[in-house]
């Protein structure tokens, strides 16, 4: 971060802190937060650079338990068990398929992120751009998904990326300031145009 005070001069108008790119300031918890996607009420806490892996292998292995769980009980439709309790049973069973449902809806629109490398905020910021200012603006996206998956998890293989663990992310976030000045973007990631026509 010392390195970035030198001649980073954006700071978050809430804390009055550095904010470097891709940084977002939560209302709820009143921090900033390194690449933000949402404040999640469901975890109680902001979802980030730090922590959106965890996000999505809860999500997705919650969809899991959701559809193994309909199963058994639509397993035993004809036991004994079920038809003494169907009225609970069933409404159970309903619950489970809509929530089943709306987690299916969930993990597509949260890995569809992770896989184009954008965050909640990042896309809805660039929906409601025009198309003047999508050319002028950073993308903060690798080129590929495989790519986006290793910012997020820190691996490309599939079965390292569905199993939690305590490695460290692959960046500190702090590199996405550096990346702008480099390509020269400015620090709210929009093109610097030169004033001097070459000749």
């Amino acid at each position: 971060m010392d390195e970035l005070r030198v001649w980073w001069e954006k700071k978050c108008h809430r804390c009055k802190e550095i904010k470097p790119a891709r940084v977002h300031h939560c209302a709820v918890c009143d921090r900033c937060v390194f690449q933000m996607d949402h404040h999640c009420p469901w975890v109680n806490n902001c979802l980030g650079l730090d922590n959106l892996r965890y996000f999505l292998l809860f999500i997705f292995y919650l969809l899991l338990g959701a559809i193994y769980y309909a199963i058994t009980v639509v397993s035993i439709w004809n036991h004994h068990i079920y038809l003494e309790n169907r009225s609970d049973l069933s409404f159970l069973v309903i619950l489970d398929f809509a929530l089943a449902g709306v987690l299916v809806g969930f993990n597509g629109w949260n890995w569809f992120l992770a896989l184009t490398g954008n965050t909640t905020i990042e896309f809805w910021t660039n929906m409601s751009m025009s198309a003047q200012e999508k050319k002028r603006a950073f993308d903060f996206s690798f080129n590929n998904a495989t790519d986006n998956l290793f910012a997020v998890f820190g691996t490309i293989k599939l079965f390292r990326i569905l199993s939690p663990s305590l490695r460290n992310p692959p960046f500190t976030g702090i590199e996405w300031s550096f990346v702008l000045k480099d390509e020269g973007y400015d620090q709210d990631g929009e093109k610097i145009e030169n004033d001097v026509e070459m000749t």
